[in-house]
C-alpha cells in the first residue's frame, strides 16, 4: 500500500509568479477570470523548498475576511485588499497570460513552473514576453497584502494548501491569440465587464442591449433635429 504523503511545514512566504495561464470558472455567472500562480516557500531541515499552486480572487479575499487580533502583543492585521493592483494584473492577463522574469528564486524553477502551468517549458517565453515592467508595483502590493496575513489569520493555512482553488482550468496558449476565444469565452467584452455587477452574463448582456437600443433611438431622433435649417 502507498504510504500517505507527509504534510509539509506551514509556508513562511508566498510570491506571485504569473497570471492567466489558468482561469477560475464561476458556476454562478458562467464567466471566467484569470487565476494567479503562487510560489509558496517553506523550510524543512534548514533547507528552503518551494511549491506552486493556483489561486482565485476568492482565496485572496478569505485572508481579509477573517480578522484576528493578537491581544498579547497588540498586533492587528489591517491591510486592505489592493483592488486596483489586482484589477491591473488581471486586465493584462485577460489579453495575454504573463510570467514574472525568472530571476532570483525563480531562476532554476522553469520545469516546476511549466508543470504547474500544464504546458511545455518552451511556452514560457510566450508568457515572459507578456510581462510589463509597470506591473512590478502592482505585484508588490498584492504580495504585501498576502504576506501581511500569514501570522494573523487561520485562513493562511487554507491559502497555502497543496491543491489549486476550486474550478480552475487550463487555458491553451494559442487561445490568447484567438479573437473568437476572447469574444466568446469572456462573454462578449462589455458583458463580462458588466457581469461583475450582476448575477449572470445573460443579465449583463440584456442591460447592454437595452442601453444600446435606447442610444440608437436617441440618435435617430437627434440627427433630423440637427439637420433643420437655421432661421436667418
Amino acid at each position: 500500500m502507498p504510504t500517505p504523503k507527509d504534510p509539509i511545514p506551514p509556508a513562511h512566504s508566498a510570491k506571485i509568479v504569473g497570471c492567466g495561464q489558468k482561469h477560475f470558472f464561476s458556476q454562478k455567472s458562467g464567466l471566467s477570470f484569470p487565476a494567479f500562480l503562487i510560489q509558496f516557500s517553506y523550510f524543512s531541515e534548514e533547507v528552503l523548498h518551494h511549491y506552486y499552486q493556483w489561486r482565485s480572487k476568492k482565496c485572496f479575499l478569505l485572508l481579509k475576511r477573517e480578522k484576528v487580533t493578537c491581544s498579547h502583543d497588540g498586533l492587528h492585521a489591517s491591510k486592505d485588499f489592493p483592488k486596483n493592483a489586482f484589477s491591473n494584473l488581471c486586465e493584462q492577463a485577460s489579453s495575454d497570460a504573463w510570467l514574472k522574469p525568472l530571476i532570483g528564486e525563480l531562476e532554476n524553477k522553469q520545469h516546476a513552473i511549466a508543470t504547474a502551468i500544464g504546458n511545455d517549458i518552451s511556452h514560457l517565453n510566450l508568457y515572459l514576453a507578456a510581462y510589463q515592467p509597470r506591473m512590478k508595483k502592482s505585484i508588490m502590493r498584492l504580495e504585501d497584502f498576502i504576506n501581511n496575513y500569514r501570522t494573523f489569520t487561520n485562513n493562511w493555512a487554507r491559502f497555502c494548501r497543496e491543491e489549486d482553488s476550486d474550478n480552475i482550468r487550463t487555458i491553451d496558449p494559442k487561445d490568447f491569440r484567438d479573437k473568437d476565444y476572447k469574444t466568446v469565452e469572456n462573454g462578449h467584452f462589455l458583458a463580462t465587464k458588466l457581469g461583475q455587477y450582476f448575477t449572470s452574463k445573460d443579465v449583463a448582456r440584456k442591460v447592454r442591449n437595452a442601453v444600446f437600443s435606447r442610444f440608437v433611438l436617441f440618435s435617430l431622433f437627434l440627427i433630423p433635429i440637427c439637420r433643420l435649417p437655421q432661421r436667418q
